[in-house]
């Protein structure tokens, strides 16, 4: 088993952006639309006794195992013919794997814009905190230069 090691580049407070969290504006990312057609999916439709199923590069038979068509019984043979036949017809709109994943056009819809604001750096300076060995000296000038007093509790009591 290989060990893995899960390093995060260093990002100053300067580089940093936090996401705004408020309502997306809807002028910053429109709704998604439906691009025009080249043709008229109507005039050319589906073949009723469509061709017998065929494996090509990218639908395979181990493939098309993998698509749910519901329970057993539910289609028939023809309506399962006819839907691997349009499988066949669509197989570029199919991701099977991660690898043939692709993006949405955009005709379809742009990226996403999400508003975030500038991340600001601290301005206030640390505290400064005294070195041991000087505040030792100091309290140790202290102590002979007699500012302090060395007392034992019976002696407060008088």
């Amino acid at each position: 088993m290989e060990a893995q090691a899960n390093a995060a580049k260093y990002k100053s407070v300067l580089k940093k952006v936090r996401p705004v969290n408020e309502a997306m504006p809807q002028d910053l990312n429109p709704p998604l639309g439906r691009p025009e057609l080249s043709r008229d999916p109507y005039e050319t439709p589906l073949s009723p006794n469509p061709p017998p199923f065929f494996e090509t590069s990218k639908v395979t038979e181990e493939r098309i195992s993998m698509i749910n068509f519901g329970p057993s019984g539910w289609l028939s043979e023809e309506e399962i013919n006819l839907l691997k036949n349009v499988i066949l017809l669509r197989q570029k709109a199919i991701a099977f794997c991660e690898e043939e994943r692709g993006m949405l056009k955009h005709p379809y819809g742009k990226p996403y814009k999400i508003p975030v604001i500038p991340q600001e750096p601290w301005q206030k300076k640390p505290i400064p905190i005294p070195n041991l060995k000087d505040s030792m000296n100091n309290q140790h000038q202290a102590i002979t230069a007699q500012y302090f007093l060395w007392q034992t509790p019976l002696e407060n009591l008088e």
